[in-house]
């Protein structure tokens, strides 16, 4: 069963703000794998704990966090506040988790269907030299005249 704990959180000369803290199932999802951890995580520093942890966990490059599984992404985080709804949003039980998604910073491509850059599964035209779609507009009916390979 997940802990709450409150502790005083000292805020810019304000006094003390309760500090809400949780004990959050984190699953990291890569590409290649996935890691559970459990975390104590607050309010003000789950961003800068989690990211600290994906780099803790595979050191060998930096990582975007995303919202999302090893089958999708959603949002990306980008602080501690979107990272903390997240995980009020999400538990089971009174078991609060939350799903990320790391992906690497650097050598990404953008979607020739969409135009943005290509987050998760990127498919890859096996004719054309240079094309690669995302996962939704590999879902429509663009380039469906050649055969695409799931990267």
């Amino acid at each position: 069963m997940p802990v709450v704990e409150s502790t005083n959180h000292e805020s810019h000369g304000m006094g003390h703000v309760p500090l809400e803290t949780h004990l959050v199932y984190v699953n990291f999802y890569t590409y290649e794998d996935a890691k559970q951890v459990r975390m104590i995580l607050n309010e003000y520093t789950a961003f800068d704990d989690i990211l600290q942890k994906a780099n803790e966990l595979l050191p060998t490059c930096r990582w975007r966090i995303f919202s999302g599984t090893d089958k999708h992404v959603s949002s990306e985080f980008k602080n501690s506040r979107q990272v903390w709804d997240a995980i009020k949003q999400t538990s089971y039980y009174e078991i609060r988790y939350l799903e990320v998604r790391m992906i690497k910073i650097g050598g990404s491509a953008r979607c020739d269907g969409c135009y943005r850059e290509i987050f998760g599964s990127r498919y890859k035209c096996t004719e054309c030299s240079d094309f690669d779609l995302c996962g939704v507009c590999e879902l429509g009916p663009i380039h469906s005249f050649h055969k695409l390979i799931k990267i």
